[in-house]
């Protein structure tokens, strides 16, 4: 009985370690997204900056729920986006990289 209830426990442990594995993957990708941000803390009209944190953190929840996507090309394309509409925002992050 004993062997029974120790097999089951490590099937548990199995199955819930990709999640978090996951899970992490998600939080690391959510917290490159906000560093990419910060050209549109001042550059962003008043409604860009949230807007853009809230479909973020909409990839974030969809992200650690386990839906099968790639979350960094999602922040990407919402990133492109909205420097498309913000040339401030470009032109500050070109800026930074030199």
């Amino acid at each position: 009985m004993n062997a029974r209830i120790y097999m089951l426990l490590l099937l548990l442990a199995a199955s819930t370690a990709p999640a978090h594995a996951s899970t992490d993957k998600c939080a690391v990708g959510y917290k490159n997204f906000l560093g990419k941000l910060s050209p549109f803390v001042e550059t962003g009209g008043e409604d860009e900056l949230p807007r853009l944190m809230r479909r973020g953190l909409d990839i974030l929840d969809a992200c650690a729920s386990g839906d099968e996507f790639a979350p960094a090309d999602i922040w990407e394309k919402l990133l492109t986006e909205a420097r498309q509409h913000s040339p401030r925002a470009t032109e500050e992050s070109a800026g930074r990289g030199r």
